[in-house]
């Protein structure tokens, strides 16, 4: 039986990149122009596509564990959410 990777799991792991991309190039401390687009805007809006795919995939009896890995993989977003400063 093949398995399905869960597109919570997916869209957890595309965060977690942006993130870090976010933190590799310094777009944090906002020192051009692409730094407040991504930072205030692509970043909220994948958290929230993932947290509904996340929701979706804990209904779903095979794909439970998958939803946890995804849930422990928004950790450090939610943090860098609770980090930005308008």
């Amino acid at each position: 039986m093949k398995r399905k990777i869960a597109d919570s799991l997916i869209l957890a792991s595309v965060n977690l990149s942006v993130i870090a991309i976010v933190y590799a190039f310094g777009f944090v401390k906002r020192t051009n122009d692409v730094s407040p687009l991504l930072a205030l805007l692509v970043v909220p809006v994948l958290f929230l596509f993932t947290l509904a795919y996340t929701i979706r995939d804990f209904i779903r009896p095979g794909m439970r564990i998958q939803a946890i890995l995804a849930s422990a993989l928004s950790v450090p977003t939610v943090m860098f959410l609770r980090s930005i400063k308008l």
